[in-house]
């Protein structure tokens, strides 16, 4: 059987499949391939060379999840949110007590690539959207919300479900 992945199709694949295959063949079957190569036909040994430095060059483009800073659109192309899901943003305690209200809700979407628009701009990450809003500097993780499945949930638990499936 022959599977011939290039750089695109595995750019492509949903995140946790693409992270779970990579490293299935860091793993071991890159260093297999060599003793492998011995009993492989010529057409044979290119497909698993051109496999090999394709996984090679992909492995060194994905970033260690558990170190990185996370984006929204990663959690969007894994599946964890998605565009109709609601938003809101928690306001600090002293915002809460000047406003008379504990969150902004209005304004707020997910986009179709998976940022969060608020008034006409795209945001990537909480933080930056969460400041915004709140007018300091917050952790986003803690301040962002998403409704999914009827309850409402912070971002780091979302972050954290992504993260566990890598």
């Amino acid at each position: 059987m022959q599977i011939q992945l290039n750089d695109t199709d595995l750019k492509r694949m949903p995140t946790p499949l693409r992270v779970s295959l990579l490293s299935w063949l860091e793993d071991g079957s890159l260093s297999n391939m060599h003793s492998m190569n011995s009993k492989l036909s010529d057409q044979a040994k290119d497909v698993q060379c051109q496999l090999g430095l394709a996984v090679e060059t992909s492995l060194a483009s994905v970033p260690q999840a558990r170190d990185s800073h996370v984006r929204l659109t990663q959690l969007f192309d894994a599946g964890i949110t998605f565009p109709d899901m609601s938003v809101r943003i928690k306001l600090t305690k002293s915002l809460e007590e000047q406003l008379g209200y504990k969150y902004v809700t209005s304004g707020l979407a997910i986009s179709s690539r998976g940022t969060v628009v608020y008034e006409g701009k795209e945001f990537d990450k909480p933080s930056p959207l969460a400041k915004t809003i709140v007018g300091s500097p917050v952790n986003g993780w803690d301040y962002v919300e998403l409704q999914k499945n009827g309850r409402w949930i912070c971002l780091s638990e979302l972050r954290r479900i992504w993260r566990s499936a890598l």
